[in-house]
């Protein structure tokens, strides 16, 4: 029974790794991500992002967000703002055809709650996004001519533990894991609805209220919003972080 039930998927299996390219990249990511309270509820929060092919070479994307939180207990947070990224092609699928660098401008909501049972802390995180893509109708093109428009959803699930017991005014070492799923939706979306799944593993230490400094490794894997050679291509990105998180006056920064 078990032979037949594989026979069965065999075809589908091959079928669908004759659709589509896989390729696996190296990359770096940095970011600087800063929350300002201006009071118990409101703040202004602002991060910036540099990623890097092959750790230390081109940057393949520069991305800036601002936003608005408001923070109704301590258990929930919430978020809208801006988001503008400039992306450049990278891996060998996208550069045999084009250099032709992106501008994406973006608008977002985003919901966050959390929950403690002793030195574990469990986070969940919600995102709607409103993205206008530029695109070029022609490889020969210096400047994007039309833009495309896209909604997507992102949910993030992740896990905090401290190693020791402590209050807001210590330093202290932790590790986090987290796993995060975004998908495109929408009457735009005609197939590609899968966008990426990223998974990662920080070791991070809060220096002071102020500061915490995060390092580690988040797996990634991407499905190009376009096909290639007829084909869909999947990014398999093993990704190097390091995330510096600023909490000016108020309440801890949001993880």
């Amino acid at each position: 029974m078990i032979f037949g039930f594989l026979l069965i998927l065999t075809p589908i299996f091959a079928a669908a790794q004759s659709t589509r390219i896989n390729e696996n990249n190296l990359t770096a990511w940095g970011t600087i991500n800063a929350d300002w309270n201006l009071n118990e509820k409101l703040g202004i929060h602002l991060d910036i992002n540099q990623r890097r092919v092959n750790i230390t070479e081109d940057i393949f994307q520069h991305l800036y967000r601002i936003g608005m939180n408001y923070k109704p207990n301590k258990n929930i947070y919430l978020r809208a703002g801006y988001v503008l990224s400039r992306t450049s092609p990278f891996g060998d699928i996208q550069e045999a055809v084009s250099h032709q660098t992106s501008t994406e401008h973006r608008t977002y909501e985003s919901i966050s709650f959390s929950s403690k049972a002793g030195r574990l802390e469990t986070s969940h995180r919600i995102i709607m996004e409103q993205r206008w893509n530029g695109k070029f109708s022609s490889p020969d093109l210096n400047k994007q001519d039309s833009w495309s428009y896209a909604n997507r959803a992102r949910y993030r699930i992740r896990f905090d533990y401290s190693f020791q017991k402590h209050t807001n005014q210590q330093s202290y070492p932790y590790i986090a894991a987290y796993d995060e799923l975004m998908i495109h939706f929408g009457k735009q979306v005609k197939e590609n609805v899968f966008d990426q799944n990223r998974i990662g593993c920080l070791t991070g230490y809060a220096i002071s209220p102020v500061t915490r400094l995060e390092f580690g490794f988040m797996y990634q894997v991407l499905q190009l919003s376009k096909k290639y050679f007829d084909k869909n291509v999947f990014q398999n990105n093993s990704n190097l972080m390091v995330n510096l998180l600023l909490n000016l006056p108020g309440h801890a920064a949001t993880k």
